[in-house]
């Protein structure tokens, strides 16, 4: 994969995101959900509540690039396979500017 060289050569800086305001790390309880978009080839991050941001998700503010978040994902037809990590990517690689709506 191209995720684990680009970690090691420290050419991405990672955060975790799980942990959500209204359940701490409680993984059964994750409210926020990656739904399969297949026409797009895509998975699309939703934070359904107040309760589903993500809390405390260490470096996030100022040194992350990408985050691994934790979310429910949801296949077609609505089913719910279960939480599972997405990478996201935060922030530019050129330049640390916030990427406008990141994408798994």
């Amino acid at each position: 994969g191209e995720w684990l060289p680009r970690a090691e050569s420290l050419s991405i800086i990672g955060c975790y995101a799980q942990t959500e305001l209204g359940h701490g790390s409680n993984v059964r309880g994750i409210e926020t959900t990656a739904t399969y978009k297949r026409e797009e080839d895509e998975f699309e991050i939703h934070t359904p509540s107040l309760s589903a941001v993500k809390w405390w998700p260490g470096t996030l503010g100022r040194s992350a690039t990408h985050a691994m978040v934790h979310a429910r994902l949801i296949l077609e037809g609505g089913k719910d396979a279960g939480v599972h990590g997405f990478i996201v990517q935060l922030r530019s690689l050129d330049t640390h500017q916030e990427t406008p709506n990141p994408k798994p």
